[in-house]
């Protein structure tokens, strides 16, 4: 049987463009951090455990508390320490970040976006909020290929921005390289549950076909990590807690037969799931 992949094969089975990403997260005024599925200056599904005790419309603050809870998630998961360097991959516009920076000690906390726009929010962000920090910063990288020093983090995560890279493996190599040793990286994302899924996902899902999104599955993911030299690999499902909510509200706030809608048609026909993933 061939392999998902070998050192020199790239898993990825659409490439990402990344002139398109710059696109829908910069300045036009449809970019993607302004649509109402999106809220509170967070961009993800949202973690939605508790939250949906009733079958009430959601409200506004709903929403938000339901991107802080997957941020909580991450953070659990981190385990954040008061020595700790912290970097998150794929920052956006800086609200995940700022919020973990106030509520977790840290020595320092770094966060990287393939977009320019994106970290000219973030420092807008960062003044509007904490004014003068000197431990938390921001700047324009791509993660498959950053110019950190070796060793320069104890922690790394990254909230829905997995899915943005070319190849898992370069990814996972660099997060490695980067990464101190016993360091610890946290992804959580939407994810094909195998490879077979490619085809009738984006049938269901067009986003994953268009060039904004590779097509990884977590079972890639996960070999890719392995083979950059992590040792320590978990896998954990958590997908009941956010298509649901995630779902509710776009019916909420966006035109009816959004396929966004399918993200949980696709979760129910098990083609994917959300998943948390830790490496060590």
């Amino acid at each position: 049987m061939k392999p998902l992949f070998t050192v020199f094969e790239d898993p990825a089975t659409v490439a990402v463009d990344f002139q398109k990403i710059q696109d829908v997260y910069g300045y036009r005024e449809d970019n993607w951090g302004d649509l109402k599925i999106f809220q509170g200056g967070f961009i993800n599904f949202g973690y939605w455990k508790n939250i949906l005790l009733s079958k009430a419309p959601i409200s506004l603050n709903q929403r938000i508390l339901s991107s802080i809870q997957l941020y909580k998630q991450v953070a659990k998961h981190l385990n954040i320490l008061p020595h700790d360097d912290v970097l998150e991959i794929g920052c956006g516009r800086g609200i995940g970040a700022i919020t973990l920076f106030q509520n977790y000690p840290l020595k320092s906390f770094t966060g990287i976006d393939l977009t320019f726009a994106q970290i000219e929010r973030c420092q807008h962000y960062k003044n509007k909020i904490l004014h003068k920090h000197d431990n938390l910063n921001f700047q324009h990288q791509n993660a498959e290929n950053t110019t950190f020093s070796p060793n320069a983090f104890t922690k790394i995560f990254a909230v829905e921005s997995i899915h943005h890279m070319n190849s898992a493996l370069k990814f996972a190599i660099e997060m490695r390289r980067i990464l101190k040793k016993n360091g610890r990286l946290v992804c959580t994302t939407y994810l094909p549950t195998n490879d077979a899924n490619f085809k009738h996902l984006s049938d269901l899902i067009p986003y994953i076909n268009n060039g904004l999104g590779s097509v990884i599955s977590v079972t890639t993911l996960e070999n890719a990590l392995r083979q950059a030299g992590f040792t320590y690999v978990y896998v954990h499902p958590i997908g009941q807690h956010v298509f649901e909510g995630y779902v509710r509200w776009s019916k909420q706030v966006i035109a009816e037969n959004s396929w966004t809608y399918n993200y949980l048609l696709a979760y129910q026909q098990q083609l994917l799931d959300y998943y948390i993933i830790i490496a060590q």
